[in-house]
């Protein structure tokens, strides 16, 4: 009785696993370092929508995380002086890349996120042309 109960709160034995909880974004960081850890979550995120092997309220949860954190840095930024803030492609990249992660944690088959392939392209389009953006940032690659 007491294995079913624990097997009950536990989703019926699906393990969440979200990636942001092993790599939150510390909304204490400069914007660049945050945009920067944001294109990281959501390079993750694209390669967990490809497996087929993501668990849907993981997904949902770390997506749910981007678009907070995406939000708090959106917001912060506005309020910048122009000379500080980051790059405007690179912020409508950044919200390009969170509408597709929501297109993709609704594509959910049994308890697994399986994406069509056209939603695989853009979102794998999307992420290259965020590194793009990422790449001049101070600190890039």
């Amino acid at each position: 009785m007491l294995g079913l109960l624990a097997l009950a709160a536990s989703a019926w034995g699906e393990t969440a696993d979200p990636v942001a909880a092993e790599g939150a974004i510390d909304p204490s960081l400069p914007p660049p370092e945050r945009a920067r850890a944001l294109g990281t979550l959501a390079f993750r995120l694209v390669e967990l929508a490809g497996s087929a092997k993501a668990h849907a309220t993981g997904f949902r949860i770390d997506v749910a995380h981007y678009r907070e954190s995406l939000r708090d840095l959106v917001k912060e930024n506005d309020a910048r002086p122009e000379a500080e803030r980051l790059p405007r492609p690179l912020v409508l990249d950044l919200v390009r890349m969170a509408a597709l992660l929501q297109s993709a944690a609704e594509c959910q088959t049994g308890r697994y996120i399986v994406c069509p392939p056209d939603l695989m392209t853009r979102l794998r389009r999307q992420r290259t042309l965020l590194e793009q953006g990422l790449a001049p940032l101070p600190g890039g690659r």
